[in-house]
């Protein structure tokens, strides 16, 4: 006997503790993953906002260089205009330079960049590089963020310029290096206008010096925020030509308990003392019966539960001292009545009660309701009442029994969960991006007013369809389920935690770019995610319209020079090994000056469009054109040999030469093209070679009367 106790006490002991363990590493973990998305939640500002400012410098920095590129010459006082205007734009921007063949002649604001003026970037060791960088590249550049000569530090943006030179008498036909454009994103106003230093309760390091982003070096805050051991949440900020990684951890670090590690103690402590007493009633059996009584009544006091019978013979009613408790009034002056008991109900519930004890009389099986009651105090307690009859071999009913349970307390934690659902809804609803929750088998459980707005789905089509088969894309739904699979079993996944960008469809079919990131949580033995999705539209569209600019001709939409270059040589290298020929036409607008001169460059814009579409029209999908200055275009012809090119030449001419344009005066003004022919066979001339000749060419065409094809 002795040691059947001492191993269930034993058994009962272990049970909680690995209880307590297990609860413990769960609260734990689901607080832990709370704080993880919580500080998500903290630096999505913050990223959006540095993206948002360094692509809006950038972008100013390129329109500089169009500028110059197109009126490259310039006062002092026209470059601190249009960088005046630049800076209002950007009030990142610290400064803006140009370098004309890499010597640093204009500056604004001149106070305070003085050491800057005159600054020769080959002199500059830890600069030349980039700056290097940048004209080979022909894009923008970004580097830094690093100490300036000028004194600060900043993230410095360059891009180089290529100008035409024009001479209408001696027309040479190439673009020629200008120099560099250069910006500092000023780094204390960069994260003074993201309001980085609010977030007092996060250590902060950013990491990727040259935009190399996780690759790069660490140039704020500490570099062992971004030990893997110490678990930080990593974000990464994109930009043109690179980007950032932000690693943030607690102040604190992360916590080693959850907030409620000692309720939970205590709980457990609680289920343990519960445990044992039961024990010890066990192996205590035979106790005297009073003793089982009082124990039984503090465990009625306990749950606020209470017991009564009543002798429908004797016409007696008795009530355990937890019955007096729940109604508040005290055994020494109360006597316990059925009349008694009703008038201590709430008038509106009096008459389901009546109900439900005629009922049970009847023999219609035993009752359980829900009602209220009223304290002397004048207080309102919500119970739990069930009883039953007993009955004679006669079927007539003698005695009846119940229990009556204060569920007070349990009434006013639901209407506090329900109070708080509430707030979630509202925060939902106050948000513009979607929220989205599922559960394990992918039904959507909640839909917010955002995701109707951007999805084009209401709320009521929403709820209880499958996510992905409504918001994803067929080419990811088996994927996304597989991985949702794995999430019903365990909890985890790989998109948990995390922010990704990903393609989504609206109702109406169209395909659009969201930003994602998900959260889960567990309720019993099944688990839940909820999902932000941020329709980034807007952003693609601008990084896009960067990329653009980059290799095309802004005014014609054609390649630029740069752009032209490299797919003309890559056409070289493909001839060398097929043998094919290819063919170069170099193309100049005739009198192209005088038409500025007479009627105005934005009429001599008008004839330069209207000529590229001219040409676009008369040749073929594989053949490439470009413009590479002012009024010159280039273009390559794959495959073609000498008199396929004199053909598409002599066709495009005459097409330019039936070309006739209204001007605002009234007057009709039509004009010509010179044409000059190289043909390279096998790919042996480089790109130099081949243009060379078909500039020759060219300008034989121009000194033998202009509007004619000449071959070299």
């Amino acid at each position: 006997m002795k040691i059947r106790s001492f191993l269930q006490i034993t058994f009962v002991t272990i049970l909680i503790l690995i209880m307590d363990i297990v609860v413990q590493q769960t609260a734990l973990y689901r607080y832990r993953n709370q704080q993880v998305v919580e500080i998500t939640q903290e630096l999505s500002p913050v990223r959006f906002g540095l993206e948002k400012e360094i692509v809006s410098g950038l972008l100013l920095i390129q329109g500089m260089a169009n500028h110059i590129s197109i009126h490259p010459t310039f006062t002092q006082k026209e470059f601190a205009l249009y960088a005046e205007n630049a800076l209002r734009i950007s009030p990142v921007l610290k400064n803006i330079g140009a370098a004309p063949d890499f010597i640093m002649a204009y500056m604004y604001p001149r106070a305070g960049n003085e050491k800057m003026l005159g600054v020769n970037y080959r002199s500059l060791p830890k600069q030349w590089p980039q700056v290097q960088l940048a004209w080979l590249s022909g894009g923008i550049i970004v580097a830094g963020p690093l100490d300036l000569v000028q004194g600060g530090s900043g993230l410095i943006g360059r891009t180089p310029v290529f100008v035409r030179q024009n001479d209408k008498e001696n027309v040479e036909g190439e673009d020629s290096f200008w120099g560099i454009v250069s910006a500092v994103i000023d780094m204390d106003r960069l994260f003074e206008s993201v309001n980085i230093n609010a977030l007092s309760g996060l250590k902060i390091a950013i990491r990727g010096i040259d935009g190399k982003g996780a690759e790069g070096e660490v140039f704020w805050g500490r570099e062992s925020l971004f030990d893997p051991t110490g678990d930080p949440v990593l974000v990464d900020v994109f930009f043109p030509s690179g980007s950032w990684q932000i690693a943030a951890l607690p102040v604190g670090g992360w916590p080693e308990e959850s907030p409620y590690s000692l309720s939970i103690h205590l709980f457990m402590g609680g289920l343990l003392l519960i445990g044992l007493f039961l024990s010890y009633k066990d192996i205590r059996h035979r106790i005297e019966i009073q003793n089982v009584k009082e124990k039984l009544g503090e465990a009625q006091a306990f749950a606020h539960l209470g017991s009564w019978e009543q002798d429908l013979r004797r016409k007696t009613l008795w009530w355990s001292d937890e019955v007096y408790n729940i109604f508040g009034v005290s055994k020494d002056e109360f006597v316990p009545s059925e009349q008694g008991f009703l008038q201590k109900v709430h008038p509106n519930d009096l008459v389901r009660v009546k109900e439900a004890y005629r009922q049970s009389a009847k023999g219609e099986n035993a009752f359980s309701l829900k009602y209220r009651i009223l304290r002397p105090d004048g207080g309102v307690r919500f119970v739990q009442g069930q009883g039953k009859h007993l009955r004679n071999e006669k079927g007539e009913p003698t005695r009846f029994l119940g229990t009556i349970h204060d569920i007070t307390e349990q009434r006013e934690i639901v209407n506090a969960l329900e109070s708080e659902q509430a707030k979630l809804q509202a925060m939902a609803e106050a948000t513009y991006d979607p929220y989205i929750m599922i559960d394990s088998q992918d039904t959507i459980l909640f839909w917010s007013p955002a995701a109707e707005k951007v999805f084009g789905w209401t709320n009521e089509e929403a709820l209880g369809q499958k996510m992905h088969e409504l918001i994803t894309p067929p080419e990811y739904i088996e994927p996304a389920l597989e991985g949702l699979h794995h999430f019903a079993q365990s909890g985890k996944g790989p998109v948990l935690d995390s922010i990704s960008e990903l393609p989504a469809i609206r109702k109406n079919g169209e395909y659009f770019p969201v930003e994602r990131s998900v959260s889960a949580f567990q309720v019993g033995d099944s688990y839940y995610a909820v999902g932000v999705l941020r329709d980034i539209t807007e952003r693609k569209k601008a990084e896009e319209k960067l990329a653009q600019l980059a290799s095309t001709d802004e005014l014609t939409g054609l390649f630029n020079r740069r752009t032209f270059i490299e797919m003309t040589e890559y056409e070289l290298k493909h001839s060398k090994r097929s043998g094919s020929p290819i063919s170069l036409v170099m193309l100049d607008a005739d009198k192209f000056k005088n038409i500025n001169d007479t009627y105005g460059h934005a009429f001599g814009d008008e004839v330069l469009q209207v000529l590229a579409s001219t040409v676009l029209s008369c040749v073929r999908e594989v053949d490439i054109l470009g413009r590479v200055g002012g009024e010159e275009f280039l273009l390559m012809l794959p495959d073609t040999p000498l008199e396929g090119a004199v053909g598409a030449a002599e066709r495009i001419r005459a097409a330019i030469e039936q070309v006739e344009l209204q001007h605002e005066s009234g007057e009709t003004i039509r004009f010509t093209v010179s044409m000059g022919i190289s043909v390279c066979n096998h790919g042996e001339e480089s790109f130099d070679d081949l243009f060379n000749r078909a500039d020759m060419a060219m300008y034989q065409a121009k000194q033998k009367g202009r509007n004619r094809v000449e071959t070299a």
